[in-house]
Parts: C-alpha cells; sequence; structure tokens
C-alpha cells in the first residue's frame, strides 16, 4: 500500500514542477530548466541504473542533446515545451 502513496505522491510533485518549468520558461525564466536537467540525469540513473551526465558540462548548449550515456550511446532530450516532431530522424553518433 506504501507503494501505491509514494508513487501518487511522486507523480504529483513531477507534475507540479514541470508545470513550474513550463510557466517560468514562458516569461524567459529558464533557471527551472537547468535544474530539471541535473535532477532527471540523477532520476533516470537511479530508475534504469545508466551513467547519464548533462551534456552541457562538457560543452555549454550542447545542441540537441541534455543528458547522455556514451557507454551505452544513450542519449535524452528534455524540453520545457511540447514541441511536435522535434529531434526526429536524427542521428547521434557517440565516438
Amino acid at each position: 500500500m506504501n507503494d501505491a502513496i509514494y508513487i501518487e505522491q511522486t507523480t504529483l510533485l513531477l507534475h507540479a514542477f514541470a508545470g513550474a518549468v513550463k510557466t517560468l520558461g514562458k516569461i524567459n525564466l529558464h533557471d527551472d530548466n537547468i535544474h530539471a536537467e541535473y535532477f532527471f540525469c540523477d532520476f533516470l540513473n537511479k530508475l534504469y541504473g545508466w551513467n547519464l551526465v548533462d551534456a552541457n558540462d562538457e560543452k555549454k548548449n550542447e545542441p540537441g542533446v541534455d543528458l547522455k550515456d556514451e557507454g551505452r550511446k544513450l542519449m535524452v532530450q528534455g524540453s520545457g515545451f511540447r514541441v511536435h516532431d522535434y529531434g526526429r530522424n536524427k542521428e547521434y553518433i557517440f565516438t
């Protein structure tokens, strides 16, 4: 029963955070986007056992990539807005 409560609370908090990021982005305040990258980097690493790092730590404003795990050849792109067809037909190759 506690698992259901934790899942519900986590879901509500993630929705609230997503709403805040979206709202603040509309008025050109993007600090929460940066915090979100680090949060989801840690969150996804713990959830899936990945080794994601923030691509912006290596190169500022890395185009098309927010988080990457070069060992798994995996990348994650996040956006504060719903964007249709964003990133389709793109290939990302880690060298």
